[in-house]
């Protein structure tokens, strides 16, 4: 079986490369959402994220770019030292992808708690407020227009 062509190997490792460094700066950047949000500077983490959209369309694209390769790949049609360094390079790249899902996975879990608190303290809140002026409406007391006192 064939190795792949050096041309086709080269743009390949060089769009590997490339999505690895993506994934790189993605990473970055994910961690950099989760210190907003820690330190509770949400205008910060929101404008984060649109970094992250150009770096997301940059791997669709090299993705994209991929496609024939990996099809040659996967479907046997080559095989040699070239293939291999491309194979190794994708499960770097898998790897990379792996990595950032997990910490986005994170940085989600720590949005939903904080979520779910901040509802927490506003129901609690409410309820308080809701108890307050249930009592207020219920009190039968005439007001206390004397202090006792006098």
């Amino acid at each position: 079986m064939p190795d792949i062509e050096s041309a086709v190997h080269d743009n390949a490792v060089a769009a590997l490369e490339s999505q690895r460094e993506a994934y790189g700066r993605y990473l970055e950047i994910v961690n950099a959402q989760h210190k907003a949000v820690e330190n509770g500077n949400v205008r910060l983490m929101n404008g984060l994220a649109d970094q992250l959209d150009t770096i997301i369309v940059e791997i669709e694209e090299n993705g994209n770019d991929l496609l024939p390769v990996y099809r040659l790949i996967s479907e046997g049609k080559v095989d040699g030292p070239r293939v291999q360094v491309i194979r190794d390079l994708m499960t770097a790249v898998t790897a990379d992808a792996a990595m950032a899902q997990a910490r986005v996975r994170s940085l989600t879990h720590t949005l939903l708690k904080g979520r779910d608190d901040t509802r927490r303290e506003l129901e609690s809140l409410d309820r308080s407020r809701q108890i307050e002026i249930s009592r207020s409406r219920y009190d039968t007391r005439p007001p206390n227009l004397v202090d006792a006192r006098s």
